[in-house]
């Protein structure tokens, strides 16, 4: 089961001034939330193509999200401007939208 997600964002034009990590913890969340970021995960792992380069894409941003669960190796996916699965960016802009962002 899902304990924590962490999403890092580096590169870009505005490198210098990335945000810190963004970080969801999954005992935040309600049941329907929980669930939700679940099938989220499930997608974006299922969609993984190994395509982390930016091609022909100057400045692009590259994303790691790790998820770490209770007695389990953490799982990183990753992908960067160019590459980045309907899945994977589904997952990002959530943890976006519901995580806070670590010091």
């Amino acid at each position: 089961m899902t304990k924590k997600l962490t999403l890092v964002t580096v590169g870009g034009m505005a490198a210098a001034f990335a945000a810190p990590p963004t970080v969801v913890h999954e005992n935040d969340l309600d049941d329907d939330a929980r669930h939700h970021l679940h099938r989220l995960v499930a997608a974006a792992d299922d969609a993984r193509t190994g395509a982390d380069e930016p091609g022909q894409l100057r400045d692009a941003q590259s994303y790691q999200i790790s998820i770490e669960a209770d007695d389990e190796p953490p799982v990183v996916l990753s992908a960067t401007d160019g590459s980045v699965s309907p899945q994977f960016a589904q997952l990002r802009d959530w943890i976006r939208d519901n995580g806070s962002a670590s010091a």
